[in-house]
């Protein structure tokens, strides 16, 4: 399941469709996140060698969004 297929269930007005497509869409991303920790954080403990930490993106909150 790709982004598109889940906005074309939305536009063919397929909401349980397309709420399970996006929840297959996230857990994809959280899963493929989780993997690329795992693999970071094996390699520090076998080399001893940290990597430089990632930068992560800058998201407002629900309350920083609602302060504006």
């Amino acid at each position: 399941m790709d982004a598109r297929q889940f906005i074309d269930l939305v536009g063919a007005g397929q909401s349980a469709e397309a709420r399970d497509a996006l929840e297959e869409l996230l857990s994809s991303a959280a899963f493929e996140k989780l993997e690329a920790k795992k693999q970071e954080m094996a390699s520090t403990i076998f080399t001893g060698k940290e990597e430089e930490p990632t930068e992560e993106p800058n998201v407002e909150s629900q309350e920083e969004v609602n302060e504006e």
